[in-house]
Formats: C-alpha cells, structure tokens, sequence
C-alpha cells in the first residue's frame, strides 16, 4: 500500500522492515490472509449457506498462515501425511480435513489409526480397498470421496462414467466391506479458472456421476451428499466478488435444473484465492544491463528456485524506492539460478531509471512458492510476517 508517507506493508513502514531485515525476504500479511477468507466464504455461502470450504495446503504450508485460516473457521485439503499433521498442528480439527492426492504412499492408510471417520477422496479403484483393509486392520472407519475427471481433452485423473469396468470394479470394491462410507464427489475444473462455465461443467459431472451411482450401482450416499468443485480460483483481483457470485448463481442454476438443493452441498478447496496476494518479495537488483538487442535487464537476488514457474501467478513488480513514480518502462528480470530460462517477466513495466542495488517488490508470491519451488543450492528467504502494526521474522519451514 502507497500513501503519502510511503510504501506500507500492511499497517507497517516498508523502510521500518528493511532497516532490519536483509532481503532477500518474504513478507505476508495476515490481516490479508484474514481477509481473503471473508471474501471467498460471503459470496459462497449467500448461495450455498452450508457450504464447507476446505483451504488447500499445499498452496502454502507456513504454519502462520495455516493458524490464521484455521481460527477463520476453514477446514484443509491436505495431500500426503505431513500436510496432515501440519494441518493439525496449526489447529484444523480431524474432522474438517481432506485427504487428497492421486499418491498414496504406505504411510497414507496409517492415519485411520488414531483418527476415525477421516475423509479420503479417492481416483482409482485400487485405493479404495487398501483403505478398506486398513479400516479393517485398525478396527475405523472412514468416509470416501471419488474423483471423477474433469470432461477436458487429455485428461486422465479421476475415474469416467464412460469406463464401465471401472465403475463395476469400484462398486464390488465399496460393496467389499462395511466401514468405508461414500458421502463426496469431487471434480477438479484446473487451475485460475476464469469462466465460471468450467465450474458448471465440473457440477454437471458429479451430478451425473450421482445419478448413475445410485441408480446403476445401487451405491447408497447418506443426503447431503457433497459435491466437491475444488479450487482454480485466481487472486480476488481477478476473481472479483461479482465473478465469485456469477459463479455460485451459476452451479445453483445447474444443481435445481434437474435436482434438490437439499440432497447436495457444494464444497470449495480455494488456495491461491486465499494466501496468493497475501505475500510478497523483498528483492535487490544486482545488476543493471543492457542485452545485444539493447533491452533493458535486471539481474534480481531471488530466482525460480523461490518463485516457480509451477505456480504460474500474475507477478506485479514495484520500486521500493520509489513506488510512486511512473511504472511505464518496459524492463526484462532474469533470476538468479545460473540459467537464461530464469526470466521472472520480459518487457514489464517499471521505473525508467533502475538502478543496481535499490529493490524491487514482487506482488501476487504467496501461492506454491515455497512448496513448489526448484530447492536450489542458495539460501532461502526467511518470512517478515505482519500482523496489524506489528511484525515478527521467521525462518520458512520447508515442506
């Protein structure tokens, strides 16, 4: 935030943190994070009043942030054991935790022990009886979720109606036993989604999946049954509150075409959403030069092993120094892993006159960044987290 007496992050002076705190840094908000998920529960729940939101972990697993969403009342979607208990740790109760992922390593079924009636969302068949087997061999019981895939060309997660195998395999493997129950079914429409149509397609499917369920495979789901849309959703500039609500009107619209709103609730796993304009980078430009084609670089502190390419987030580049002059000068920043592919954006708009040793502040760095990142051989950023007018440095934990 830029006023009159400077660049802010949150409630705190920038030049307050910097004359502490070397950069490279993270800083992340958490009146933002707070925030974020206002912005996302109101519009959802004004159509779906009961709707579980489940924050998706692997988005960002810093115990402050998952704190912060776990007291705004959110559950998690989590997608190996230590995104569980890393869950739990922070403070989200079993129960309002899924577990999630097309990987199941021996340890995964494990968690039945000391947990009963946990929620697995499951794509293949195969899994769905080794969670049978360690319900029987830890005498719980679980609940189940199925993933079916989302209609788009080369997709191949999930189960699909149009494999009638499959689905005759899946129905004698939850007819095997009686102590895993089905009560979800989960579709996964991509990631920042922009036409709240995919959202209506991914409804639409699990719709069908339901049907075809219950009247083909006699397979009894206990009413509500959820529907899982999962996330896709961009950050709240993009994803407005009016596009957020277009969206709910839009599955509401698809769910009483043919159906009782009464027998479904529609469940969310936002991430990006809630944390991705939460945080930012504290960067130094090391160098200034020009290439061959005389295009104006920068050569930054930080490179593609903080801020991966996986993560695919609207980057916004601002001087620290000086935030309110005119950000209209096209400028390339190349990374700090020694590769010509660590380009963080060509052409963006910037000061015209940068210079080496003054910062840049990266918006929009609080999805997958310190998850989904390369672990290159540098030293990683530590965190600068600010809570109202106050703020505290931590050292990441690394998932």
């Amino acid at each position: 935030m830029v006023t009159e007496k400077g660049l802010f992050f949150g409630l705190v002076p920038s030049s307050d943190v910097l004359k502490g705190t070397k950069p490279p840094f993270f800083v992340t908000v958490l009146d933002r994070v707070k925030e974020n998920c206002r912005a996302f529960t109101v519009p959802a729940r004004d159509v779906f009043p009961d709707a579980p939101i489940f924050y998706s972990v692997k988005t960002n697993t810093q115990p402050f942030v998952l704190k912060v969403i776990a007291i705004a009342g959110l559950g998690a979607q989590v997608v190996s054991p230590r995104e569980f208990f890393m869950a739990v740790d922070a403070g989200f109760p079993a129960d309002k935790i899924i577990v999630d992922g097309i990987f199941r390593d021996e340890t995964s079924y494990d968690l039945v022990k000391d947990h009963d009636g946990l929620l697995f969302i499951e794509s293949w068949t195969s899994n769905v009886s080794k969670l049978q087997q360690a319900c029987e061999r830890f005498g719980r019981k679980a609940r189940l979720g199925l993933r079916f895939k989302f209609p788009k060309k080369d997709n191949r997660l999930g189960f699909s109606l149009a494999d009638e195998d499959a689905m005759n395999a899946l129905g004698a493997a939850i007819g095997s036993g009686d102590r895993v129950r089905p009560v979800m079914l989960a579709c996964h429409p991509g990631s920042q989604v922009q036409d709240p149509h995919d959202h209506v397609v991914a409804c639409k499917t699990l719709l069908d999946a339901h049907d075809y369920l219950e009247q083909r495979q006699g397979m009894p789901f206990p009413k509500p049954v959820l529907l899982n849309l999962g996330g896709g959703f961009a950050e709240p500039e993009m994803a407005t509150p009016a596009r957020l609500a277009g969206t709910m009107h839009a599955i509401k619209d698809t769910m009483t075409a043919n159906h009782s709103l009464k027998d479904f609730a529609v469940c969310f796993e936002p991430g990006r959403y809630i944390v991705g304009d939460a945080s930012a980078i504290v960067s130094t430009m090391v160098e200034t030069f020009r290439d061959d084609a005389g295009a104006r670089w920068a050569l930054l502190d930080v490179g593609m092993d903080v801020l991966t390419r996986f993560a695919n987030s609207h980057y916004r580049f601002f001087s620290m120094e000086h935030p309110d002059a005119p950000h209209g000068t096209p400028i390339s920043f190349q990374g700090r892993v020694p590769t010509e592919q660590d380009v963080f954006g060509k052409g963006v708009h910037f000061i015209k006159d940068a210079k080496a040793g003054e910062h840049v502040l990266l918006m929009n760095c609080g999805a997958y960044s310190t998850t989904f990142s390369m672990r290159f051989s540098f030293e990683q950023p530590r965190c600068v987290v600010v809570d109202g007018d106050a703020y505290s440095v931590h050292e990441l934990t690394v998932p």
